[in-house]
């Protein structure tokens, strides 16, 4: 069934609107990779590696072939293998964080969960300037100064968070991390995955200190998402 359907925007541009109901969790882009590449691709050889990613342009339908050119056609510095090769052994496809509804743009994040993307407004639109060579006009980027604020100052308790996160030797109540859970969800644009691991941690502790009400409520949380986490491998590793 066909969930999505391309338009012209407001703006200016093309992108991508909901044509119906999209619930979070639910896959709403999946392709096929057009490259596969080993890790050889770091160690080996210049020219072998070459050789064997040529043999695979010769393989290609001219069909593949012209869309894999359409899509490095730009940047030509940039290496290729964080956009289009395949990391998984399922094919690559994206899935929504949130619920959509009818006519309502559907966006992709450039941002790193765990650096830019969690902080502030400015250190946000310098990185997708720098990086990427546009201005973020997206619901969180044009609030107005006072709900801006009120964002980044949640923002930075957020760092504060990740940064004792990333020190094995800090320890966290329960309340804690469900508080920083809670704060994630408040700012919006964090990605599944991590949202999902820090979801896991948490689950982690409860089911430790065996509280099995909470546990239950840290999964069907959010709504629609609770959905998509039950269906998530963590889930599974802890016996849901």
């Amino acid at each position: 069934m066909e969930i999505l359907m391309q338009t012209t925007l407001n703006q200016g541009g093309k992108g991508i609107r909901a044509a119906c109901m999209i619930r979070a969790g639910e896959v709403i882009l999946r392709e096929k990779p057009l490259l596969k590449v080993s890790n050889d691709i770091f160690e080996g050889p210049v020219d072998v590696i070459d050789e064997r990613l040529t043999k695979q342009l010769d393989r290609m339908s001219s069909k593949d072939r012209e869309i894999f050119f359409n899509l490095i056609d730009s940047h030509d510095s940039a290496a290729l293998f964080p956009l289009w090769l395949e990391h998984k052994l399922k094919l690559p496809g994206f899935s929504c964080n949130r619920r959509y509804t009818p006519g309502k743009e559907i966006n992709v994040s450039y941002l790193p969960s765990l650096a830019q993307g969690t902080d502030i407004k400015k250190i946000r639109q310098h990185y997708l300037k720098y990086w990427y060579h546009f201005d973020c006009t997206c619901n969180i980027c044009v609030m107005d100064n006072t709900k801006v604020v009120r964002n980044d100052r949640l923002r930075r308790k957020i760092k504060i968070v990740q940064a004792r996160l990333e020190d094995v030797m800090c320890s966290f109540t329960i309340d804690e991390l469900n508080t920083f859970l809670d704060n994630l969800n408040l700012i919006r644009g964090v990605k599944i995955p991590y949202l999902l691991n820090v979801l896991e941690k948490v689950l982690e502790n409860a089911l430790e200190l065996n509280d099995i009400k909470l546990a239950s409520k840290l999964i069907v949380r959010g709504g629609d998402n609770g959905r998509h986490y039950w269906r998530c491998e963590g889930f599974e590793k802890l016996g849901g």
